[in-house]
This record gives C-alpha cells, structure tokens and sequence, in this order.
C-alpha cells in the first residue's frame, strides 16, 4: 500500500455551503408516537375482551396469543412500510441508518408475529387440539373470507424476508431485489380485509373497527405523500435535467444537475438524493446519490460510479435528459459538528460527499482528507480534493494499493492515525465508503481517542 504525503498548498476558490437549520419538533418524534399507537392499540385489545381471553385458558389462551401476534404482526408490517418510504421526517430526525436498522427490527417481528399468529389461531380454533389444526386450517382457509388473501400475504412477507437476508440479496440484481420487495405493499393491502373482517379484535366492536381503519388510512397517507409527493413535484414544480456529464475517475463519472426546480431543493452539503433518470429503460427505479459539491443554487453535481445495472447505463447520460429527484436525505452534514476541526475518510465514490463537505468547510477546520483507491486513476476529483484542501490549510493524504496489502501498512491502525494527525482526539469525522472501511476507521479512529460520538458515516441505500 501507498500513501502519498501531504499536497502542496494550492490556492482554491470555495462555494460555501448553505447550512440546514431545521431543528426536528417534538411532534415528528417515531418512538413517540410508536409508543402511543402500541399502547392504543393493546389498550383497544383489552377492551374488546382480550384480558377474558387470556384468563380464559385453554383453547382461549391460544386465541389471545394468536390475536396479539396478529396485532404485532399488523403493527410491524404498517411501520416496515412507513420506513422503507423515507418520510422526510423521520429522516431529519432519526437518519437513514437507524431507520434501517428499525425497518430490520420490525421485519423480524412482523415475520415471527405471523407465524406464531397462523400456528396459535388456528389451535385455538380447533379447540386446543394440536392434531386437529391442519384439518381446521383447511377449513379457515376454504369457507371464510379473505383467509386466502391472508395466506398470500404471508407468503409475501416470507419471500421480501428471505430475499433480504445478505446471502440471497448479494446474488440479485438491483431490479430484481426491488420488485420483489414492492410487493410488502400487496402484502399489507391483502391482509387488510382479514384483519378487519375476521379479527375479533375489530370485527365486533365498530370503535376498534374504526380505530383500525383510521390507523391504516394514516399509514397509507404517510407512504403515498412520502413515496410520490416529491415525485410529483419534480414533475410538476421542480423540474431538473442533466446540464453536464464528464468523466472524473476510472468508471466514475460527474453528473451536472440544472434546471429552474434546483433553487428549490433543499439540500446542504454532505446529503443525498434519490434521483430517477428519465429514460426508456431507467424511468421506472430511482437511486441514492451523494452530492459531490455543495449547492449553489443553480446546479446540483451527483458522481456515479460504474456498479453494475443503471449506473453502468449512467456513465453515459445524455445532455437533457429529465432527473426527477428526491430527498434530499442525510445528517451527515457540517452542522452535525458545529464546532470541531475535521478528518474526511471515504474511498472511491465514497469519496463524493466528502468533497462537498470540502466546499463548505471554513479555514478553521483544517481538514484532513484521507484519499482511498486501487490506484489514483480510482479516486475521483482527485485534483479537486487537492486545491480545497489545499487552501483551507488541511492536508491530503492518498492511499492506493492493493486490499490484501492493508495488514502490512493500514492506514487506520491507531498509532499510524495519532502520528499523522496530531490532537486527532479533538477533531470529529465523516466516513464513507465500503462497510469493511467504515468499521475499519471507525475502530481505528475510537482506540486513537475519538470520541464515538464524533464519527459519522451513513450508508445511502437500503
């Protein structure tokens, strides 16, 4: 492995970045308000009988069981569908990360909560009698509405779980993985009717019934204002297109996004977009993609690396091309640390928020920037990297080599971090790149005396 030494300092004119000063309300607060619909929910359970049922014994106590796996099961699939919408929000509030991690957290339960629902209900319906619930499961499913429904969906969530484990995604496409899971939708409007209709939780109490309806109307609201109102209004309101296209990197390349709808978009430096290029083949997929420059108002830059799928069709765009964009969405932002000198770490197109930040760093900071690539014809912006770092008195470490070299000369190893950059402790940093970088510096940058709560990276996808 190499790492080149420091850059000579190089006079460089900056854009400044706008900040974003939007402090979340108490209001927005997810955990808040999960609390008080679980609550509610339990509460709307009790009151239509369940405390009789679980004190009721026998074939009782495995009706209640099912009934509330049923409600986990229902409450989950409404928040798995929520997340995976990317309410701004939330967002703003929480950050992509921890909702992915919570949209994990939910899946689980949502899976397991269907399972002991199917298994316990139909116990209980068969009157305790384990040996007689495969008879009665057929029984449910032939002569009562929306059982049918019901098993598709749960056949449904099944299928979107087992595609998200890391084993099976990694062998799908982008297009594949994605239309499959669009159909965790389906699988919430299918058991709908069964849990309105059939639940005993709703179905004899028109207060519950209501309750429940309302519960679905706002999550649907919630997804659909989420997922297509700033859709509509890139088709609308904000329209973009592509101004400029240049190679920048090996495979990578800088998209120039112009248009009267960029004045309008409210992005800082260090957030993303989901951008959805309209063409013949890519109208219909959207993806996340780091702004490489902070906003001036006129243009927005997006660098897209060559990964297969859309973005090998990307290196290609054409001049005019429609962009409709989404977002923006990210923390990690210079207002995330008001007042700490910086270390910047990302490797290849990881690299692109990173340069945005560079744009709008303030001398005081004196970034350090550390440079990650197979080789430098890897890294993109490279040259550009150099002259902001340069004139904001930081300095510019790159480092090419091989992977299977880093045990002899990694760079993240805390004493090679405290000799390169003294009083690291007293500065924060934003990392971006692959998960084994990620974990590598942050673990590095932690036993160098950082503080945790000072690292930040973010992964842009889910």
């Amino acid at each position: 492995m190499t790492i080149s030494p420091p850059a000579a300092p190089i006079a460089a004119a900056r854009t400044v970045a706008r900040r974003d000063r939007r402090v979340p309300s108490r209001l927005t607060d997810p955990v808040g308000w999960s609390v008080f619909i679980a609550l509610t929910t339990a509460g709307v359970w009790l009151r239509g009988g369940g405390w009789q049922l679980l004190a009721g014994g026998g074939d009782a106590m495995w009706l209640a069981v099912g009934q509330v796996a049923g409600l986990v099961a229902a409450l989950g699939g409404l928040a798995g569908v929520i997340l995976v919408a990317r309410p701004t929000w939330i967002e703003r509030r929480s950050g992509l990360d921890q909702m992915i991690r919570w949209h994990r957290s939910v899946g689980i339960a949502t899976i397991l909560g269907l399972v002991v629902h199917v298994a316990a209900s139909t116990v209980g319906f068969a009157a305790g009698a384990l040996s007689a619930a495969p008879a009665e499961l057929w029984r449910l499913l032939r002569d009562e509405p929306f059982m049918v429904a019901a098993l598709v969906a749960t056949w449904l969530f099944v299928t979107v779980a087992l595609t998200s484990w890391r084993r099976v995604k990694a062998r799908m496409s982008y297009e594949a993985w994605y239309l499959l899971h669009l159909n965790g939708y389906l699988a919430v409007l299918l058991g709908f009717g069964h849990q309105v209709l059939l639940g005993q939780t709703f179905a004899d109490d028109a207060l519950a019934r209501w309750f429940w309806i309302g519960l679905f109307a706002a999550a649907a609201f919630v997804v659909l204002w989420s997922r297509l109102g700033s859709l509509i209004q890139s088709l609308v309101r904000r329209r973009t297109y592509v101004a400029a296209a240049h190679q920048v990197a090996r495979d990578t390349v800088a998209v120039t996004i112009g248009g009267p709808g960029v004045p309008g978009f409210r992005a800082v430096a260090g957030q993303f977009v989901s951008a959805r290029f309209v063409t013949s083949d890519l109208w219909w997929q959207s993806h996340p993609f780091s702004l490489s420059a902070a906003p001036d108002g006129r243009h927005l830059r997006l660098t897209i690396k060559n990964l297969g799928d859309a973005t090998s069709r990307l290196q290609t765009v054409r001049p005019g091309t429609r962009v409709l964009l989404q977002g923006p969405y990210g923390r990690m932002t210079l207002d995330a640390e008001p007042d700490r000198a910086l270390i910047l770490i990302g490797a290849g197109v990881g690299l692109a928020p990173m340069v945005s930040l560079l744009h709008g760093c303030e001398p005081w900071r004196r970034p350090i920037v550390l440079a990650r690539g197979h080789e430098r014809a890897d890294i993109p912006h490279l040259a550009e990297i150099q002259r902001l770092t340069a004139g904001l008195g930081g300095r510019l470490f790159v480092i090419t080599g091989s992977r299977s070299r880093w045990r002899g000369g990694n760079p993240f190893l805390a004493e090679h971090l405290r000799q390169q950059i003294p009083g690291i402790a007293q500065r924060a940093a934003f990392v971006c790149g692959p998960p084994a970088l990620q974990s590598a510096a942050a673990a590095g940058l932690r036993r160098a005396g950082m503080p945790g709560q000072h690292i930040h990276s973010e992964r842009f996808g889910w």
